[in-house]
């Protein structure tokens, strides 16, 4: 189940109700007639564009997700996931601004419950409580699924190992790092006599 601050880190990277870049819906007709359905999803490189903008990261270089969904009853009731993300992203240091590339590798584990079917789960779901279990009625989405994932597993203040502090710049150009550059505080007045000068 997740906890409040979780559900407010998702909230803050992925608007509500957005559209979906990805189309990784699995329909209940599919999921009911097989024991086992596989799947085995990778976004191509517009998506990933697409994707890294969402996130509000600097790339995302590879965003798949493969594994299996369950079924659990026979009367359709009741679907466990259990599948593998993969994901690639690039973040920038908090302190030095540099790229951070971090291979994300994340298992997966979900229960669903048919809410289309009139069965009561009686508060308990294969000794999981209930608000552990996701319900359904047409379709489960994979990609609300690994999204929410990759989002949790996203540090909120990436930092590179034994990363050091030596300022950053404001420039048109946006934030960069501080370079060692000699500071002429009296430049710019020694420009403007040489102007008044030649006036």
């Amino acid at each position: 189940m997740k906890n409040q601050r979780q559900k407010n880190k998702i909230g803050s990277h992925l608007n509500k109700g957005h559209k979906p870049i990805l189309d990784w819906s699995i329909s209940k007709i599919d999921l009911l007639g097989k024991t086992e359905y596989k799947f085995d999803k990778a976004a191509k490189s517009n998506e990933l564009i697409q994707l890294a903008k969402l996130l509000r990261i600097q790339n995302l270089l590879s965003f798949k997700f493969k594994g299996s969904i369950f079924h659990e009853c026979q009367k359709g009731t009741k679907f466990r996931l259990i599948a593998t993300l993969s994901a690639t992203t690039v973040q920038n240091c908090v302190i030095t601004l540099q790229p951070i590339r971090k291979k994300n590798r994340i298992v997966i584990e979900r229960w669903f419950f048919n809410g289309s079917n009139r069965q009561n789960p009686n508060n308990t779901f294969l000794n999981h409580p209930v608000d552990e279990i996701d319900t359904f009625y047409n379709e489960i989405g994979l990609y609300d699924i690994a999204l929410e994932e990759l989002v949790l597993n996203l540090p909120d203040y990436p930092r590179k190992p034994n990363a050091k502090f030596r300022g950053i710049s404001v420039t048109e150009k946006g934030i960069t790092e501080l370079k060692d550059n000699p500071l002429r505080p009296f430049a710019a007045l020694s420009v403007l006599k040489k102007e008044k000068s030649t006036n």
